[in-house]
């Protein structure tokens, strides 16, 4: 099962995409978006990892801007959402990640992060700050960051 979820954060409300397995959850992931917001591609890797047995619960870190936002994979929607991001920042960012793992937490569940692109960054920065397990796909923002030690399992994506 599927649906939108409200979720509160430190920075403010966001709504969170959940998908939740059919059974006994094995644990929870926050999936962190990229930089388009809460598309069909993140709802689907939602999806999959509930077909696989996890809560996965991704918020809608955009929405503390602007909510609803859903930008295409072209270069104005990659030039908005460079934007968006950066009016956000990363702090706030692993601020809502935290509240996510949280949420799934309070559930008695083992979280870890998982995120792509500029959420491969705040997953990273999860792992380093939070000290949750965490998997960063080809994080865009990565480099800045390597000096901080891993706390937690981490595994890195790079194509």
């Amino acid at each position: 099962m599927s649906e939108w979820q409200t979720l509160y954060t430190p920075c403010g409300n966001v709504q969170a995409w959940r998908a939740t397995p059919t059974g006994q959850p094995r644990g929870g992931l926050v999936v962190v978006q990229e930089i388009f917001g809460i598309t069909p591609h993140i709802r689907a890797v939602c999806t999959r990892l509930a077909d696989a047995g996890f809560v996965a619960l991704a918020p809608a870190c955009f929405d503390l801007i602007e909510p609803d936002i859903e930008l295409p994979y072209d270069h104005d929607g990659a030039a908005r959402g460079k934007a968006l991001v950066n009016q956000l920042g990363l702090d706030c960012a692993v601020d809502v990640t935290e509240a996510a793992a949280d949420s799934l937490a309070q559930q008695g569940l083992k979280v870890g992060v998982i995120g792509f692109c500029w959420g491969g960054t705040v997953a990273f920065l999860a792992n380093t700050r939070l000290g949750l397990p965490a998997v960063s796909y080809y994080g865009a923002r990565n480099l800045p960051y390597l000096d901080e030690p891993a706390k937690a399992p981490l595994l890195f994506h790079f194509g």
